[in-house]
C-alpha cells in the first residue's frame, strides 16, 4: 500500500506542484476575501450614527461599496484561478497515474 499523498507528489512534475500550489493560494485569497465582507457591512451600518449630513452618509457609503466591488472582483478572479489550476493539475496527475498503472500491469 502506497499513501495517496506519496502517489500523488511521486508522480507530480514541476508544473504540477506549481499549479497545485497556486490553487491553493489562490483559494486562501478567495476564502479570505468573503468574511471581509462582513467588516464592511459593518461599516455601512456605522454610516448611519450619529446626526451626519446625508451627504457625509452618501460619500462614506459609496467608498465602502467600491471597496466591496473591489473585493468582490477579486473574489471572482482567484477563484477562477483555483478551479482551473487544480483542474489542470489534477487532471495531468490523473493521467500520470493511469499511465504508470497500466505500465505496472503490463
Amino acid at each position: 500500500m502506497v499513501s495517496y499523498g506519496k502517489l500523488v507528489w511521486t508522480l507530480a512534475d514541476r508544473q504540477d506542484k506549481f499549479l497545485f500550489i497556486g490553487g491553493m493560494t489562490s483559494s486562501i485569497i478567495c476564502g479570505l476575501g468573503l468574511p471581509s465582507f462582513v467588516f464592511l457591512f459593518g461599516d455601512i451600518a456605522d454610516s448611519f450614527e450619529g446626526f451626519l449630513p446625508p451627504d457625509e452618509i452618501l460619500n462614506r457609503i459609496t467608498n465602502v461599496a467600491k471597496l466591496l466591488t473591489i473585493i468582490g472582483l477579486g473574489v471572482w478572479v482567484f477563484s477562477y484561478f483555483f478551479f482551473c489550476m487544480l483542474q489542470i493539475s489534477s487532471e495531468c496527475i490523473g493521467a500520470k497515474t493511469k499511465v504508470a498503472y497500466l505500465k505496472s500491469i503490463l
